[in-house]
Parts: structure tokens; C-alpha cells; sequence
């Protein structure tokens, strides 16, 4: 009898480490998605923008949302640059679940912040335009609140130039001038070759 309590005792520390395990199977662990306003000053990155695409999962809702999305905007931690992001099962904190976006929604979104108390890193979503999910703590944010937030200067980027020719110069022109000289120069060769003639 004695030997078969140790025998339990691990089946029974196996079966509760298993439920750990599975996502969702331990009820203090649905807590509530991080603070964009929290997290974003402290954030290693912040990008807001456009969502361009999204690649449907196994569980997704009718809504179109996804875990796996494109985000097209601009990251304005350090130099304010355009980026496209591509984010894949990003999980907002450890006791929540992924961002999750459809197209046409303007997020922001703050990778690598710190927030709740005691602080943790987290990764926070905020919309800008869209319908957010009805999710505890997902925020609504306006751009200038973003950098507001950030306590930078809104951004003023180039737009981004097509690859090609540089925009301004008169191809046309050139290229017909670069055909008189040619024509000229043939002219003057065939003058030549007469006048020796």
C-alpha cells in the first residue's frame, strides 16, 4: 500500500501540470490585455498604421480578426520611419491572449512595454479607426494622442517614391536632345565625308 501513494501522488502532479499546460485551462490566467497608454512610453518599439492582410487561423471568429495580420504605417520610436509589420501570434502579456486585427483597422501597436504593477513586459494594441473587440482593456486612441503618449513631435515623413525615374526631370527632353545630337553629330560626319569627297 505504501508504495502505491507515491505512484498516485505523481499521476495526480502530472494531470495538474497538464492542465497548466493548456492555454486557458487555469481561471486566474484570463487576465486583461495590457494599457497601449501604459505601456507605450517604455515600449522598444511602437508602429500605427493601416492593417493590409491578414491570414486566417484555426479558431478564428466569423469577424474576420486574426492573430496573424500586416500592419503598413509608421514606427515613430527613434527615427520615425515608414514599416511594414508583420505580426504573428503576438501574445499581449502572459496571463492574455494574442493581438488579434482585421483589414481596414488603424491600430497602434507598442512592442516590448512594461505595464501593471508589479510592471511585466507586455505587448499592447490600441485602434485608431475600426471596430477594437470587446476585450477588457483594449483601448481607443487618437494619432496625436500616440504622440502625445510617446511626448514626441507628430511625425512628417516623405512619401515613399516609386522605384524608377526620380520624379521632375523631363525624360522626354532629354532623350530628344540626346537624338538631335545624334542627329547632328551623323550631319556633320556625312559633310565631312562630302566635302573629302
Amino acid at each position: 500500500m505504501a508504495s502505491r501513494f507515491p505512484v498516485a501522488l505523481a499521476a495526480l502532479t502530472a494531470i495538474l501540470l497538464g492542465a497548466l499546460a493548456v492555454p486557458g485551462a487555469r481561471a486566474d490566467c484570463d487576465g486583461p490585455y495590457p494599457s497601449f497608454r501604459e505601456a507605450a512610453p517604455s515600449a522598444k518599439r511602437v508602429v500605427y498604421g493601416d492593417v493590409v492582410a491578414v491570414e486566417p487561423v484555426q479558431g478564428a471568429g466569423p469577424d474576420g480578426r486574426s492573430s496573424r495580420f500586416v500592419l503598413e504605417g509608421l514606427s515613430v520610436v527613434g527615427s520615425i520611419r515608414r514599416e511594414r509589420v508583420e505580426v504573428r501570434d503576438l501574445q499581449s502579456q502572459p496571463c492574455a491572449g494574442y493581438l488579434v486585427a482585421r483589414v481596414g483597422d488603424r491600430v497602434a501597436i507598442a512592442f516590448e512595454g512594461r505595464a501593471f504593477s508589479p510592471g511585466i513586459e507586455v505587448n499592447a494594441i490600441a485602434w485608431l479607426s475600426g471596430e477594437p473587440p470587446d476585450l477588457i482593456g483594449i483601448e481607443v486612441v487618437t494619432e496625436s494622442e500616440v504622440y502625445e503618449i510617446l511626448g514626441i513631435q507628430p511625425a512628417r515623413v516623405e512619401p515613399t517614391r516609386p522605384a524608377g525615374p526620380e520624379p521632375g526631370i523631363p525624360w522626354l527632353a532629354v532623350i530628344a536632345a540626346l537624338a538631335l545630337g545624334v542627329g547632328g553629330a551623323l550631319t556633320l560626319r556625312r559633310l565631312r565625308t562630302e566635302d573629302l569627297g
